[in-house]
């Protein structure tokens, strides 16, 4: 843990020295400003997650762990749409397949937003074949990235955090 937040002090310490520089560079380049939308939205409807993995910062977070009001994410994709969004991604520090309604937003996300790329990063866990054939019967996902991390079982379990 230690060495953890003594890496990230230094990277952000390198970080807040080059800012002028790069910011002058920006403007110097015509690239200062940034478009009017964004390219891409990405919805965190979950930031519980089923693995604790030895890479992650999640758990170091000290933000309330729960899943996103079904309300709330119904405003977002409704704004994605209204905005003309052409990019989703159900993905950020939880794992997409932990939220109980995840297969009822993947659906509204394909019906509101019917010629958007809709993706999902997943650590595959809570991927069974029976919620693949629903991804597919609600018109699947234009990709589903699933992070293994090692083939080596032992490995996989203590990076993951399942031993």
């Amino acid at each position: 843990m230690k060495l953890k937040a003594t890496a990230r002090r230094a990277a952000e310490g390198l970080l807040r020295r080059q800012a002028k520089p790069i910011r002058r560079l920006l403007l110097a380049t015509g690239r200062d400003r940034s478009p009017i939308l964004p390219e891409i939205v990405q919805i965190e409807s979950t930031n519980i997650c089923n693995a604790r993995c030895v890479f992650c910062p999640r758990d170091e977070m000290k933000r309330r762990q729960g899943v996103m009001d079904a309300d709330l994410y119904r405003k977002v994709v409704d704004d994605c749409a209204a905005l003309g969004i052409q990019h989703v991604r159900l993905h950020n520090y939880g794992e997409p397949f932990v939220d109980p309604r995840i297969m009822k937003r993947i659906e509204h996300i394909k019906k509101r937003l019917p010629k958007t790329e809709l993706g999902v990063y997943s650590n595959g866990y809570a991927l069974s074949p029976k919620r693949v054939d629903e991804i597919v019967e609600i018109g699947g996902l234009d990709y589903l990235t699933v992070s293994l991390n090692t083939l080596d079982p032992a490995k996989y379990q203590a990076i993951m955090g399942f031993n």
